[in-house]
């Protein structure tokens, strides 16, 4: 439902009981993209997941950064009366968690990104604000299309068409200035310092993830003083809904 929380209202599921872990998923997505691994750890833990500001079903209420997202993060663990928290993150929420793990290293007991990025290169800056250019003149529908079909994987295109569905209908669904503005957002983000992040990490991606490309992932990984990367074959970018069951039986070891 919708919550207030932190000044604005966020749309926010709770699931299960035991030690909390929070969901943090990524541009153009919603809590549900982590439905598959949520279900998994809500058998034995309290599953905290929310629609970030400007996304889904929470509305935008102000400027947008990853400075005051990850802020929200800490407000949803405060609401939910957690001291800490396992946090599981997608994309951008991967950068929204490393800020928070870093600003707050005695709140996050475990960190997991999916798809991980972390500063990203002028021209990927360049590319977002144009997107967000985009999106304002025509709306989500002239980003959609591109967006999922370039963000899924061969394997998943050859077998799960519909998951590329899931993934253009998730765009579709998002408010147009909202998503601009988280464009902008993440363009305008830079990198946390990966030292003040002692707690394990965990690091996945797919062979054919274009934004965060194995090689790539296994840098951020060694930034880490405790991190460990797992490629799954033949996936994109959108890790849970391509790749479900073994996204969520990766995260389930790692947070046992």
């Amino acid at each position: 439902m919708l919550t207030a929380i932190n000044g604005k209202e966020l749309w926010l599921e709770t699931s299960g009981e035991g030690d909390p872990v929070v969901m943090v998923h990524g541009l153009g997505g919603t809590s549900t993209f982590f439905d598959a691994v949520a279900t998994r750890l809500a058998l034995s833990r309290q599953v905290v997941a929310f629609d970030l500001e400007g996304h889904g079903r929470s509305p935008l209420a102000g400027s947008l950064s990853i400075s005051n997202w990850a802020e929200d993060v800490g407000a949803v663990l405060d609401h939910v009366g957690a001291s800490s928290a396992s946090v599981v993150s997608h994309s951008m929420g991967t950068v929204i968690a490393q800020e928070f793990a870093a600003r707050n290293p005695d709140r996050v007991d475990k960190l997991v990104l999916l798809g991980p990025i972390r500063e990203l290169p002028d021209g990927g800056r360049d590319g977002l604000r144009e997107r967000a250019a985009t999106v304002r003149e025509h709306s989500m529908g002239a980003v959609a299309t591109g967006i999922a079909n370039g963000g899924t994987g061969a394997r998943t295109k050859e077998s799960r068409p519909e998951v590329v569905g899931y993934a253009r209908e998730s765009l579709l669904r998002q408010d147009s200035e909202g998503y601009a503005a988280a464009c902008e957002a993440l363009a305008a983000s830079v990198d946390t310092d990966q030292a003040a992040i002692a707690c394990p990490v965990l690091l996945i991606t797919g062979t054919d993830d274009g934004l965060a490309p194995p090689d790539k992932a296994e840098r951020i990984s060694a930034g880490f003083a405790d991190g460990r990367l797992e490629v799954i074959d033949g996936i994109g970018h959108w890790t849970v809904i391509e790749a479900g069951t073994e996204v969520a039986a990766l995260v389930a070891d790692f947070l046992s």
